[in-house]
C-alpha cells in the first residue's frame, strides 16, 4: 500500500534511546535555542507539505515543530533575534552546538557510539516533524503517530535498520516526504486511517488553522469532543477536599456550564511565532457555544491609564464573569456555596453581588513608572511611604463605598486614599497616584503597549508589564552571562477575548527593545 509516492515497511526499530528520542530532542533543541530558526532564515521558501499531510484525519490531537516556516516568519525571526544581545548563542547560530548535543547522546550509548550526527542523521533529517494521537479499537488511550520530514528516504531507512537503533517495539513507513513511526502492531491501524484521509482533510483542524493565521515554529491542535471522551482525562480535586475526579467533559460542565453538544464541533489551536520585535504564543478556540454573553459594552479603563504606566491588569465585563463563575460553583458545590453566602451575610456582605461589584464592567490594577524603585527601597531599607499603585472600577460606586467603609471602619489605612467621579471608584497608595489616575492618559497610544497587547480595545483580559521599569530590582542579581539577553527584553503582555460567536483567542508576547 502507498500514499502518494509513499512506500511502507516495518523494522525492529523503536529508537532504543535512539529514533523517537533522538529526533524529538534534536528538533526541540533547535527550537528552544533558536539556532534552527536563525539557520532557516537563509532559505526563505517555507514550502512543502506539513506533517499534517502524513497523519490521519481521525487524529484527536496534533503537535508540529516547523524549522522551515513561511518566509515572513523567517524574516520576523531574524528581526526579533537581532534585537536580542546573546553572545552565548553564537555557536548555536552557526549550528555547532546542535550537532555537538546529538553526538554526546550517541557517545553515551554503547550501541550507538560509532555514529555521528553529521554522518548518520543530518543527511536525511528534514526541518519539520509532527505527532498526533489516534484512537484504535481496543486501546483506552490514543496511540502516538510520529511524522518526521526526510530529505533522503534511503539514508533514513539505513539509519533505522542500523544495529542499536531498531528493536521490536515500533514500525515505520514513508508517506510522501515523511517518515512515519508508530507502536508495533499499529501500523495497519495507521494505514487504515489514512485511507479515510489525512489531517489536512479534517474540517475542525482546517477551521482552527484558518483562525490561527500565520503558523510559527511550534503549533498544537486538539479536538475538544474527542479529548473529552478519553477515559484517563482526569483532573484530581483532592486538594479542594472533593473526592470525585473530573474528566474533561465534567470540567467543561462544572467550570463553564457546557454540555457535550455545546462543543461537539469545537477545537483549539496554539502556535509560537515571531513578529519583527516580539515572540508570541497565540491560541484560538473555535466552534464553542459561549456559556456567557459578553457582548455588552464596557468602559475599557485600561486604555485611559497614564502613558507611562509600568504595569497594568485589566478585566472587562468582570461582573458578568463573576456571576457566571459563581453560578457554576454553586451548581457543582451547593453546600459550600450556601455556607459562604451565610458567612458573608453575617458580616454584612452579599454574595455573589458584591464580588461582581468589585469587578464592575471594567476594572484595572496598575502601577506608575516609579513603583519598582519605591518597592525596592521599602524592601531594602524598611521605610514606609506611598506606592504608586492603584485599583479602579467602573461599577456601582455607592455600593463599593459602603463595602470600603465596612471593611475599614475604625482603622487607619493611610496612606491609602479612595475617590470616585460618580462612575469610577478608585483606590491608590497615595494622593499623587490617585490624581494621575483621575487625570487619565492614553496608554493604548504607547508603542510598547500596542506591541505587547494587540487588540486591547476588544479584549476581556489584558496584562502588561514594562520590564524596563523594573530592571533595577533584578538585573544586578542575574548571572553576567545572561544579563544582556534579559536587558534586551522591553515588555511582556497577555490578552484574551471571546467573540459573540463563541470563538476565543489569547496572546502572550515578549517584546524586544528596538
Amino acid at each position: 500500500m502507498s500514499y502518494g509516492n509513499a512506500n511502507y515497511g516495518q523494522v525492529s526499530g523503536r529508537l532504543s534511546k535512539g529514533v523517537w528520542l533522538l529526533i524529538t530532542l534534536a528538533l526541540i533543541f533547535s527550537l528552544v535555542i533558536i539556532g534552527g530558526a536563525i539557520a532557516a532564515v537563509q532559505v526563505l521558501s517555507g514550502g512543502g507539505d506539513k506533517p499534517s499531510s502524513a497523519l490521519p484525519q481521525e487524529s484527536i490531537g496534533y503537535l508540529e515543530l516547523d524549522l522551515d516556516p513561511s518566509a515572513s516568519q523567517k524574516l520576523s525571526a531574524l528581526s526579533f533575534i537581532s534585537e536580542i544581545d546573546v553572545e552565548e548563542l553564537d555557536d548555536m547560530k552557526n549550528g555547532d552546538g546542535f550537532g555537538s548535543l546529538i553526538n554526546e547522546g550517541f557517545a553515551s550509548d554503547p550501541e550507538l557510539a560509532g555514529m555521528t550526527y553529521e554522518e548518520d542523521v543530518e543527511p536525511w533529517l528534514g526541518q519539520r516533524a509532527g505527532v498526533s494521537g489516534l484512537m484504535v479499537d481496543g486501546e483506552p488511550e490514543p496511540i502516538p503517530v510520529l511524522a518526521v520530514q526526510v530529505t533522503d528516504e534511503d539514508a533514513a531507512r539505513e539509519f533505522l535498520e542500523s544495529p542499536g537503533v531498531a528493536d521490536e517495539s515500533s514500525e515505520f513507513t514513508f508517506t510522501g516526504d515523511y517518515l512515519v513511526m508508530t507502536d508495533a502492531g499499529h501500523l495497519s491501524s495507521y494505514e487504515a486511517a489514512m485511507d479515510e484521509g489525512s489531517l489536512d482533510d479534517n474540517e475542525k483542524f482546517n477551521e482552527a488553522m484558518s483562525e490561527l493565521g500565520d503558523q510559527g515554529i511550534l503549533t498544537v491542535w486538539g479536538d475538544y469532543a474527542a479529548l473529552s471522551e478519553l477515559e484517563d482525562a482526569q483532573v484530581a480535586m483532592d486538594d479542594f477536599g472533593v473526592e470525585e475526579d473530573f474528566g474533561l467533559e465534567d470540567d467543561m460542565a462544572n467550570a463553564y456550564g457546557l454540555s457535550p453538544e455545546d462543543y461537539a464541533d469545537a477545537s483549539a489551536a496554539m502556535t509560537i511565532r515571531f513578529g519583527d520585535d516580539y515572540l508570541e504564543m497565540y491560541g484560538v478556540t473555535v466552534g464553542v457555544d459561549s456559556p456567557v454573553d459578553l457582548s455588552g459594552d464596557s468602559a475599557h479603563l485600561i486604555g485611559d491609564l497614564p502613558d507611562d504606566t509600568s504595569f497594568a491588569l485589566g478585566v472587562e465585563n468582570g461582573d458578568v464573569l463573576a456571576n457566571h463563575a459563581w453560578d457554576q460553583f454553586a451548581t457543582s458545590f451547593p453546600d459550600e456555596a450556601q455556607s459562604l453566602v451565610d458567612e458573608a451575610a453575617y458580616e454584612g456582605f452579599e454574595l455573589p453581588g458584591d464580588i461582581a461589584t468589585v469587578f464592575g464592567n471594567s476594572m484595572t490594577i496598575s502601577g506608575g513608572p516609579g513603583v519598582g524603585t519605591q518597592i525596592e527601597e521599602m524592601a531594602n531599607y524598611g521605610t514606609s511611604g506611598t506606592v504608586d499603585m492603584g485599583y479602579q472600577a467602573d461599577t456601582d460606586v455607592e455600593r463599593l463605598n459602603e463595602l470600603w467603609f465596612a471593611l475599614t471602619a475604625g482603622q487607619d489605612v493611610s496612606p491609602v486614599v479612595v475617590g470616585d467621579d460618580g462612575n469610577v471608584w478608585r483606590m491608590t497608595g497615595g494622593q499623587s497616584y490617585l490624581d494621575q489616575l483621575t487625570d487619565g492618559g492614553s496608554l493604548t497610544g504607547s508603542d510598547v503597549f500596542q506591541t505587547a497587547v494587540p487588540e486591547a480595545d476588544d479584549a476581556q483580559f489584558v496584562a502588561f508589564v514594562n520590564l524596563d521599569d523594573f530592571e533595577s530590582m533584578y538585573l544586578d542579581e542575574m548571572p553576567a552571562e545572561g544579563r544582556s539577553a534579559v536587558e534586551s527584553i522591553a515588555a511582556a503582555g497577555i490578552t484574551s477575548q471571546l467573540s459573540e460567536d463563541g470563538n476565543g483567542s489569547f496572546s502572550l508576547r515578549i517584546v524586544a527593545n528596538n
